[in-house]
Formats: C-alpha cells, structure tokens, sequence
C-alpha cells in the first residue's frame, strides 16, 4: 500500500507530517476517549480515582475517593477540600450535602461543611429545597428546611432531580419513583439510580451493566460501572469498580 505522502517531496512532505502531527496532538491531548471496562465507547476517562462522583452540573461535579477525601471538580483537575465523607451530593444550583462514614449529615456552605441533624447512610440532592436521604436500615427521609420527614417507603439508595423527580432503589433492587404522595414501582432491576430530570433517569444494575430510562423501559448503554450520576447538562459521570472516572456527554 502507497503511503498517503507518496509523491510529495522536500519542504511540502514536512509541512504535510507536521500538519498530520497537529491533528494527532489536537485531539488527544488532555482527556481521551476510552472504551469502558465491560465493552463499549464513547464514555471519556477523566483523571481520579474515585469511589463515589456527583455531577450537577457542569459546574457543580464532586467526588469521594476510596480514602474518604473530598473533591471537587475545577474544570481540569481535581481540588482537594477540607473533611472526609463516604457520600457526597451536588445540586445544579450548587448545593452541596454529604455523609461521612459515621452517618453524620453535612451541608457546604462555600467555605466550610455545617453539621445539620439527622443521621443517614446516604443523600441526594436535587436543589436546596429538594434533599431526600435513607438510613442506614433503610428507612426514607425528606429535608423539609428544618428537620427530616419520614416518608413510608425501604429504599437502600435515593436520587432526587433540580425539577423535583425522586426515583430509588430497594434492598432488592427493585425501582420505585415519587410521585408527590405515593411510590410507584418500575420495571426493571437496579443497584443504583440517577436522575438529572424526570426524562433523564440513568443506572447501574448488580452487573455493573449501565441503563438508561426510555420512558416506559430501560435501554442498555455501552460500558460497566459500579456507580453513576447523571447532570441537569445532560451529561453523565461515573466510577468502575477500580475508581476510574468516566464521563459520557
């Protein structure tokens, strides 16, 4: 096979590899396209290593590392922030909540973490007037701006969206979403859900298998993960199980 340069000499050759060089450097350079573990494309590895990540926007990106430290995302790298918590939530509107490994409730304030009652395993923030969370045996709560409601429902995980969309995993992995007075159980099953907005719904089943809500069922999409998070931007970040950071526009 003829080389694509065949033919062209001297100074035009050098301008044509150099040019070819350009291209290759362009697109590479910085974050890459990678096929995530369990097969599949188009998710974009990110530097970290995180066991936990919370995108609420594009703006608005935290994560926990596997030694509890806290992160959050600048744009091009990671900024360490002060504490330690085993769950973290971020909001679009840049509320920021989080649990640490005693189950104590923590609230950013943008300089600094405040204590806030209750006790919990893990929360979800969809804006500062939408924040659900679940103990530790399970049981559901919602901030009401003072203290923690209790709502009739045994849900291992919770997700609550910016436009007030709440959908949450059982024990069993089964599916339930909020509809303002009731639950309502969904098809499929799932370890972990995510919701960005009542059309924007993702998850992580017990294969590390990734879905996405089509509106009456759950479509596969490509790659594995052993968490995920979807943005109001429509964009989707997530963990493997070894703490790589992916992230699919």
């Amino acid at each position: 096979m003829k080389r694509a340069t065949a033919g062209i000499v001297g100074r035009d050759r050098h301008w044509v590899i150099m040019a070819a060089i350009s291209a290759m450097v362009t697109l590479f350079v910085g974050c890459k396209y990678v096929a995530a573990p369990g097969g599949g494309s188009g998710w974009q590895e990110m530097p970290g290593n995180l066991s936990q990540v919370s995108a609420g926007s594009g703006a608005h990106i935290w994560g926990v590392a596997f030694n509890l430290e806290i992160y959050r995302w600048t744009g091009g790298g990671w900024q360490r922030v002060e504490g330690r918590l085993k769950n973290v939530s971020a909001a679009s509107d840049g509320t920021v909540w989080g649990v640490n490994a005693s189950g104590e409730v923590w609230r950013w304030t943008g300089s600094k973490w405040e204590h806030m009652p209750g006790a919990l395993k893990q929360v979800s923030v969809g804006n500062r007037s939408n924040i659900w969370g679940v103990t530790e045996n399970d049981d559901t709560f919602r901030w009401t701006g003072i203290e923690w409601q209790r709502i009739d429902a045994k849900l291992s995980s919770i997700s609550a969206g910016p436009d007030g969309t709440v959908w949450g995993v059982s024990p069993y992995d089964e599916i339930w979403r909020w509809t303002g007075g009731r639950w309502e159980r969904m098809p499929g099953a799932l370890k972990q859900v995510s919701v960005a907005a009542s059309d924007r719904v993702w998850g992580v089943n017990a294969a590390g298998e990734v879905f996405r809500w089509a509106g009456s069922s759950w479509q596969r999409v490509d790659g594995g993960l052993a968490q995920i998070s979807a943005a109001s931007d429509g964009t989707v970040w997530g963990v493997t199980r070894a703490g790589q950071v992916l992230r699919r526009y």
